[in-house]
């Protein structure tokens, strides 16, 4: 295997010289990135919405980490070679994170549809790229050797329900 970097300031690893790894940390990075957002987002417009939606996300992380130690799934002898698996990796946040984001989205603008047979078309954008960015990242989380297929399915399925339950 090639020597592995780190992802600028971040403990995402991939290996040196492959574009598909690197694509895949940035993406591997989607959770903070929208966590980040939406604090700007409710800090700037102040809506109630916002404020759901980070609790959840954030309720949503904290199962996981519960999930996580309850389990103590160990993660795949991949992750040895990135020398940063002493977490355990069942089931795996950030296909969590990001299945109970396009859930929700996805809930979000069924409602507003059946209410107002309409939708804002940002909504509309942002609910499209959640399902394939949920994707990438879940592909990613196994293409870097941070999870197995089984913790990232199980991630998104316990994120899908709580997205439903929310």
């Amino acid at each position: 295997m090639s020597q592995l970097v780190a992802f600028g300031l971040t403990h995402i690893r991939y290996p040196e010289g492959d574009t598909l790894g690197l694509l895949l940390a940035f993406f591997a990075l989607f959770p903070i990135f929208i966590h980040v957002a939406l604090i700007g987002a409710l800090l700037a417009r102040r809506e109630i919405q916002y404020l759901f939606l980070l609790i959840g996300l954030t309720m949503n992380e904290v199962l996981s980490i519960l999930l996580k130690k309850l389990i103590k799934g160990p993660r795949p002898e991949s992750c040895a070679a990135l020398e940063m698996c002493s977490s355990y990796g069942m089931p795996s946040s950030h296909s969590q994170y990001m299945a109970f984001l396009a859930v929700l989205l996805s809930l979000d603008l069924a409602t507003h549809w059946i209410r107002r047979s309409q939708c804002d078309v940002v909504q509309k954008v942002l609910c499209a790229l959640s399902w394939p960015c949920m994707i990438i990242v879940m592909y990613g989380r196994v293409y870097l050797g941070y999870h197995d297929e089984l913790q990232v399915v199980a991630g998104a399925t316990v994120g899908i329900v709580s997205a439903a339950v929310w």
